[in-house]
């Protein structure tokens, strides 16, 4: 007897067909198809189908957008409340942590060669840090290196001007085919007030926009990531939805690739990094919160799930997907 395969066949997804014993993997794809068969009517049907699976896998953090990950430095300054690497730093002890959001530092392995690749691989390139103008030249060399080794940079960052500029200048001939440049900008608000408290140092919205503007206008592969996505207000409300979504509308013109949107990972309580927080700060981590119910979620899916571009973070597949079996 052939052994029956323990996973779905993606290519044949069907609600109506039983799925005992079988593991489900979350991806573009399956998770497009589930909204669609939610939000034409199929609830009930579609709960039934995902009780029947075995086990449901995501994929997530940089695997959902390339096959590696490289950094040339240490620490960032732009000091993002919410990031994992600055975390991540202060829970091992790195002697780097207490600087992180006023220097950086050049790891030793910076310049380092690559082996050639022939199948189309991705680095995303950095993760723990950002492009700042006083490093950009030595990332720029790394950036040359993975090029010329055939590897596709995914280039992820909360854009300074100045380096995309720069980057224009210095990559023209890496906008199309294999290897290729894609500029991924993090652009999570139009408020500079809830930049100013979660970014502080990193450039506020007309930069970043007008960085995403030059690049696309220039030819490159152009893409941005809502992740975390912020509301439109620092205390805000339901009501506000509407305006997110014309923030979303408008950075879409100028993406020839994918607009991602995800919530917050890390969502500091009460203390942060060893740091009690204050009543204020605790205040406006709750309105974060408070926005990110499901009802909001929902009508920000509803609104936009049929565009092309459009594509959601593991943190939505995973709050969606579960907020549907918790109904009886």
């Amino acid at each position: 007897m052939v052994e029956q395969s323990s996973e779905i066949n993606h290519d044949n997804l069907n609600i109506y067909t039983p799925l005992q014993n079988k593991s489900l993997k979350i991806n573009d794809r399956t998770f497009q198809f589930i909204l669609e068969q939610f939000f034409n009517g199929k609830e009930s049907d579609l709960r039934k189908w995902l009780f029947n699976v075995n086990k449901i896998e995501y994929e997530f953090g940089t695997k959902e957008w390339a096959d590696g990950n490289f950094n040339t430095h240490y620490a960032c300054k732009h000091g993002c409340w919410y990031c994992y690497a600055w975390s991540e730093a202060y829970q091992r002890q790195r002697d780097y942590w207490m600087d992180w959001g006023r220097r950086m530092t050049k790891r030793n392995y910076w310049n380092k060669g690559w082996r050639e690749r022939k199948d189309g691989f991705i680095i995303m390139y950095p993760t723990t840090h950002d492009i700042l103008p006083e490093i950009m030249d030595d990332c720029f060399v790394a950036i040359r290196k993975m090029l010329e080794a055939n590897i596709n940079v995914l280039l992820v960052s909360k854009p300074h001007l100045e380096v995309i500029k720069g980057l224009i200048e210095n990559f023209s001939g890496f906008k199309k085919g294999q290897p290729k440049l894609i500029l991924r900008f993090s652009i999570s608000t139009n408020d500079d007030e809830i930049l100013a408290f979660w970014e502080p140092n990193a450039p506020k919205f007309e930069e970043r926009f007008k960085s995403l503007k030059i690049a696309y206008q220039n030819g490159y592969h152009t893409s941005v990531s809502m992740e975390p996505f912020f509301p439109p207000k620092l205390y805000s409300q339901q009501k506000d939805i509407g305006k997110y979504i014309e923030l979303v509308m408008k950075l879409k013109k100028y993406v020839k690739g994918t607009l991602w949107i995800g919530m917050m990972n890390h969502i500091p309580v009460n203390i942060q990094r060893g740091k009690i927080l204050t009543k204020k700060e605790n205040n406006k981590i709750q309105s974060l919160k408070n926005f990110y119910s499901i009802i909001n979620i929902k009508q920000i899916i509803s609104n936009l799930y049929k565009f092309e571009k459009i594509r959601w973070k593991e943190s939505i597949k995973k709050f969606f997907i579960k907020k549907i079996l918790e109904v009886s």
